[in-house]
């Protein structure tokens, strides 16, 4: 399918979505252009309006400092916290989160001595890290705060008595420590993930240099050796590092370019460059966050997917940022002080989800993008074919196409259920099939095309036009004359595949949305979607699924009568029988989700979210779903629904992109 610029198609359900999935704290990594990122998807928590100082996050929770100590925000339990700290020793300042510990440093005023301090999160004990003289985790001209924590390991820069400077670490669990460098000159600016700590030292030929420390072998490498200043590296958990090449570190307006490496070795990459500063960058998994003071686009805080090698604008806002750091799966934690304010800070959480709209074309054209997409590799021919496979097998791209009504939601869901993932489909008009679908069926070349649907969903004519570019033989129409009867000889094709667990999934001839939520489950899965009438399945119908293999059933809404719910009961007992309903289209489509998801291996991410009035664009987004392993959700195509937004936010971190279908005028 397209995709089509984000945040510029359905931008009133887009602007909602981004509220929810920043409230919620999550953060999928993107791919988009730098004018494609909106301010709405920046939540403030909810904090005292004070001066704040340098955020850190893990998880969901948030931590950062103040004149009276150490405040956090758990965005799970939506509670404000202080942590109990001895403020009669000294300040406490800049803390550094793990999942185990949060660890902060005090100004003490009685020996004017910095000292680090962990406060373990499951006992709520705190000590001291160090006790030695001198300020322990504070140093390179003038900065505050120079450790880090990672797991139950913290690291620090501590005065030697020649007033340069070297690094420690400490396991907190254990109480072991450990000298990571004690070499001549200044060390400085550590951080760490697992076994490896990445810092910068003096070197009397090249200016400062980019080293790496592991915990476990003792070994140290030089990551860059470059004759110029290189300073704050940052390694996230794959091991890549990133850091700064500058004149001078202490002026954010000085032009300095981000490069980086894996720890591992390998060859250094420019991460950005050009004009100006690029600076204060931190790094989580694939994603690498940093300012910009050419601010391209008029973007101040930028994104860079090393996945894609895509850099992406995140926000434009105009202020200060003391520092971005705590990324938690592509979430930003940083501190936010407005230009009219010095004094008064908010902490914010930025999340840049990536948007699609990938339906917004008419079915028929949609399906020429997507219908043949996702597929499993190429099945064994079928007897009946073998004399066609020999005259059209140079041609031929697949075996079978399966051909739909646009027009008709039922016969095209049973043609999705039918193709599965083995086949392409593609979706046609009742009377005319399009250029731009005839050209596709030609390009497959297929050896057979099945029409699912009768002439008054396919015309007559329509089929000729399909046999116009396959050949008259090539071309059959489905069994069945109705929705039902169709569905359930479709239902004994798909039984007979390799791989059926006796599944079924149960719709409503006369529910549209039952069958559309029912599809992606039905295409990934390979599960027969029996589409039931206002007569329901009867005694003999449910006896012919049970001759196949059927061993459960999932009935999908309300509109199923209750009486084929009793039968199907009887058939293979009540503990076999599943029954997804709920008050609304919108609230059935999640809770089909995440039985999805418990019981086909269907994922949350690429969720798409389609219009629960309509179903003109969701015939190609469901089909689409299932090739991906994707969940279909339906919604108020003028407002989220709450039921989606309640499964937006309890699946957060396993989203990266949110899917849409329809143009603005549907969803």
């Amino acid at each position: 399918m397209r995709r089509v610029p984000r945040l510029a198609r359905a931008a009133a359900l887009i602007a909602v979505v981004f509220a929810v999935v920043a409230a919620s704290g999550v953060g999928p990594q993107v791919a988009c252009a730098l004018d494609n990122v909106s301010a709405s998807n920046v939540f403030t928590l909810p904090a005292p309006d004070t001066q704040k100082w340098y955020g850190s996050s893990c998880g969901d929770v948030v931590v950062w400092g103040e004149h009276s100590g150490i405040w956090g925000y758990d965005l799970t339990q939506k509670r404000l916290f202080h942590l109990p700290v001895d403020t009669d020793l000294g300040t406490p300042n800049r803390p550094r989160i793990s999942p185990g510990w949060i660890v902060y440093q005090v100004f003490e005023d009685v020996s004017c001595d910095q000292h680090i301090y962990a406060y373990d999160r499951s006992t709520e004990a705190t000590f001291a890290v160090t006790s030695e003289r001198g300020s322990q985790g504070n140093w390179e001209r003038g900065t505050q705060g120079n450790y880090e924590i990672s797991g139950d390991t913290v690291v620090w820069v501590a005065p030697d008595q020649s007033a340069d400077s070297d690094i420690f670490g400490k396991n907190l669990a254990t109480g072991e420590s450990f000298s990571v460098t004690t070499a001549p000159g200044s060390q400085g600016g550590p951080d760490i993930a697992g076994d490896w700590v990445v810092y910068t030292t003096d070197s009397a030929a090249h200016g400062r240099d980019v080293m790496a420390y592991n915990i476990k072998t003792k070994t140290t490498r030089t990551l860059c050796g470059w004759s110029a200043d290189q300073y704050n590296p940052k390694i996230s958990d794959t091991g890549f590092v990133v850091w700064s090449n500058t004149s001078d570190p202490r002026d954010p307006n000085a032009t300095s370019d981000l490069y980086g490496c894996y720890v591992t070795g390998g060859a250094i990459r420019k991460i950005a460059g050009g004009p100006g500063a690029q600076h204060n960058q931190s790094i989580g998994g694939n994603l690498i966050v940093y300012l910009d003071a050419a601010r391209p686009g008029g973007y101040s805080l930028i994104g860079y997917d090393m996945l894609s090698a895509t850099r992406f604008g995140i926000s434009k806002d105009v202020g200060t940022v003391y520092y971005i750091q705590g990324i938690e799966n592509g979430t930003i934690a940083r501190i936010y002080t407005p230009e009219r304010s010095p004094y008064h800070s908010t902490v914010q959480i930025v999340c840049p989800t990536e948007l699609d709209v990938i339906s917004d074309g008419s079915a028929a054209d949609e399906s020429v993008d997507v219908g043949d997409r996702g597929l499993l590799p190429e099945p064994p021919a079928e007897a009946a074919w073998l004399a066609r496979i020999a005259v059209s097998s140079a041609a031929s791209r697949v075996s079978t196409v399966v051909v739909g009504s646009a027009s008709d939601w039922a016969d095209t869901a049973i043609a999705c259920s039918l193709a599965g993932r083995q086949s392409p489909v593609l979706f046609t008009g009742a009377t005319t099939v399009s250029t731009a679908v005839l050209a596709k069926l030609a390009s497959l070349a297929p050896r057979h095309v099945v029409v699912v649907g009768g002439a008054s969903s396919v015309s007559d004519a329509a089929v000729r036009q399909l046999q116009s570019v396959v050949g008259t033989e090539a071309v059959t129409r489905f069994a069945g004359s109705d929705p039902k009867t169709r569905s359930l000889a479709a239902a004994e094709v798909i039984a007979a595949r390799a791989g059926w667990s006796g599944t079924v999934l149960v719709a409503s001839r006369d529910s549209a949305s039952s069958g559309l939520i029912a599809i992606p489950a039905s295409v990934w899965k390979g599960l027969p979607l029996i589409l039931a009438d206002s007569k329901g399945l009867s005694t003999a119908q449910i006896a012919r699924l049970k001759a196949v293999g059927a061993k459960r059933f999932v009935v999908v809404g309300s509109a199923v009568p209750a009486t084929t719910v009793s039968r199907l009961k009887t058939a293979v007992g009540a503990t076999n029988v599943r029954l997804i309903v709920s008050t609304s289209a919108a609230s059935t489509s999640a809770k089909f989700a995440a039985w999805a998801t418990t019981s086909c291996g269907m994922t949350w991410d690429r969720a798409c979210i389609a219009s629960s009035w309509t179903w003109s664009h969701s015939l190609a987004a469901a089909l689409a779903q299932g090739r991906s392993r994707s969940v279909l959700l339906l919604s108020d195509p003028t407002c989220l629904s709450a039921s989606v937004r309640d499964a937006l936010i309890t699946h957060h971190r396993t989203i990266r992109v949110v899917n849409f279908a329809g143009k603005k005028e549907i969803v």
